[in-house]
């Protein structure tokens, strides 16, 4: 038996470490469920934190999983968790969450008159969104395929 800062250490005892790290950015959309799990193993009992960009968003607790019922833009950002036994602590890597939203069209119809043979330039619709939409062309119904000409 080894005394540390108020905590008693048997032999034997296993820090805390993480069985998973975070991956690239994940997207995720708005309004939509989000789980954050922050899987450890140690000596027990385990106390898991949660933070959002270097500021912590929960207490110390043995809930090792974080929930966003429905995200928003604002919960776009980094998520962390600390994991905490007896022989210390520990901090995952930053989890890079981002939240993709597709606003309304701000612009009408646009229609073009040419003479046959000329260019018409057409503008993409203003829209606020995340990430930058694909966008496609119809004409007469019909999907324009893209080539040199077009």
């Amino acid at each position: 038996m080894i005394r540390n800062i108020g905590f008693i250490i048997w032999e034997g005892d296993v820090a805390p470490y993480f069985k998973t790290e975070p991956g690239p950015p994940e997207i995720h959309l708005e309004g939509n469920r989000l789980v954050m799990t922050c899987l450890a193993e140690g000596s027990w009992p385990l106390e898991f934190k949660w933070m959002f960009n270097s500021t912590d968003i929960t207490a110390f607790s043995p809930e090792y999983k974080y929930i966003v019922p429905s995200l928003q833009r604002s919960d776009m950002g980094t998520y962390q968790c600390v994991v905490r036994n007896r022989m210390g602590a520990l901090l995952q890597r930053r989890a890079e969450i981002q939240v993709a939203y597709m606003g309304d069209f701000m612009e009408a119809d646009q229609r073009k008159t040419v003479t046959q043979g000329r260019a018409a330039i057409l503008n993409s619709p203003a829209v606020a969104c995340f990430p930058r939409p694909q966008v496609t062309w119809y004409r007469d119904g019909y999907k324009i395929i893209p080539s040199t000409r077009v």
